[in-house]
């Protein structure tokens, strides 16, 4: 018999004892109080009754807990248990009894048997036909609207074990990155509220099991970028250790820092902004653009005048044409694509910055349009801090950027005279 994993709602499964409300979030990751049906292969079941006694009610007018079915433990008293439907076909919920004389009814199931039932569900529902065509002959008797697998979301967050990341993918701890990957669409084929929808399922979880997979999917790419990128170093330097080893480690902000010296070779170098630029795309860098803070131009003309920082421009040649030719006075040039894919030749232009922090001189980036979402400035500030090592405190982004600061010049205003004045502009 196919089993058609399905959660059941209480119209659905025509239960007469009614839905219990347990958390169901209790269960362990270790699937602790789930059990699975092995018995009554050749009824069709297992018989549920409505009560613990064995001379209780019939559950469902008499129908039978399937076979393979998954449950959850809601009360154990001797050879009798009280289940909630998980994965399969029966009541929602009753007792049924462990064993007979000579064989075992229902058994202890693993967290993987969960996880197997639960990529049963995702194909079956990729297969099912419509609602109120049978699949086998047992289905017959069923009414329509319980015929075609249904995924109850108040109950879908129990597939989702809430241990670690490879236990809610279904996937082993040392899973690559495309292994990740596939284990998070098989669970959104099941789980996206949009696909909920799509199979005639109100997402009444609020999109709480979805939410709990992409967390564990973000988790889990980070995981195998972290292994990467020490197989990487290591395969590189011939073995552990070494002063020029890339340091991968994980920041107090869940991000990755990765830290290379100066005086590192040139792959080692283009390793680390490559890894940059790929925990970038995905939102894992340890520190964010949002995070670095912004100056105005009075600000930075101040500390100009007071010779307290650096200007560094993070333009491309591309951008320096026309009146945007000239930067800021004492400007350093440190163009974002040539420190992202030729960080070698930047060596000496960080060497230089180097000097200055330590001096204690603020480092101020610029781009064209400035901010952190229209610029190269603020990327360029967080490969500064999570690269090389600059403290985020002394690192900061010109509002606006240059054009804002032509404009800000132009209007020749007390700082701005002040500046002109010092630095013999026209």
């Amino acid at each position: 018999k196919n089993l058609r994993s399905c959660l059941r709602t209480e119209s659905a499964a025509g239960d007469v004892g009614g839905a219990v409300g347990a958390d169901v979030g209790q269960m362990t990751a270790k699937g602790e109080g789930l059990w699975k049906v092995v018995g009554g292969g050749a009824a069709g079941g297992i018989i549920v009754r409505t009560g613990k006694a064995l001379s209780s009610e019939l559950a469902a007018s008499g129908r039978r807990l399937a076979t393979e079915s998954l449950v959850r433990q809601l009360a154990l008293e001797g050879d009798r248990l009280c289940y909630e439907l998980v994965v399969g076909e029966g009541p929602l919920t009753g007792w049924v009894s462990l064993r007979t004389t000579d064989r075992e009814l229902i058994v202890r199931a693993s967290i993987a048997e969960l996880h197997n039932a639960r990529v049963a569900f995702q194909t079956d529902c990729l297969q099912a036909p419509s609602a109120g065509k049978a699949t086998n002959p047992a289905a017959e008797a069923i009414p329509e609207e319980a015929a075609a697998p249904q995924l109850n979301p108040v109950r879908a967050t129990f597939l989702l074990p809430s241990g670690p990341w490879h236990e809610v993918l279904g996937v082993p701890p040392e899973a690559k990155a495309e292994e990740v990957r596939r284990a998070f669409r098989e669970l959104a084929l099941t789980l996206h509220p949009d696909k909920q929808q799509l199979n005639g399922v109100a997402a009444d979880d609020g999109g709480e099991a979805f939410r709990r997979a992409q967390e564990a999917y973000e988790d889990g790419l980070r995981a195998a970028a972290i292994r990467a990128l020490t197989v990487a170093s290591r395969a590189a330097g011939g073995g552990k250790g070494g002063e020029s080893e890339l340091q991968v480690a994980v920041g107090p902000a869940r991000g990755l820092v990765l830290l290379v010296p100066l005086s590192a070779p040139r792959a080692r170098l283009r390793e680390a902004c490559d890894a940059f630029e790929r925990l970038a795309d995905l939102g894992r860098t340890e520190t964010v653009p949002d995070e670095v803070s912004v100056v105005t131009t009075d600000v930075v003309a101040e500390w100009l005048c007071e010779d307290a920082c650096v200007v560094v421009d993070t333009r491309e040649p591309s951008e320096k044409f026309g009146k945007m030719v000239n930067s800021v006075p004492g400007a350093v040039a440190l163009g974002y694509t040539e420190l992202l894919k030729r960080p070698e030749a930047t060596v000496p232009t960080l060497e230089l910055l180097r000097r200055h922090v330590d001096r204690g001189l603020r480092l101020v980036c610029i781009s064209t349009h400035g901010s952190p979402t229209s610029g190269n400035c603020a990327v360029v500030c967080c490969m500064l801090v999570d690269i090389f090592g600059f403290p985020l405190e002394l690192v900061s982004c010109l509002e606006d950027g240059l054009l804002m600061w032509r404009r800000w010049l132009d209007a020749r205003g007390e700082g701005a005279e002040r500046l002109r004045t010092k630095y013999g502009l026209v």
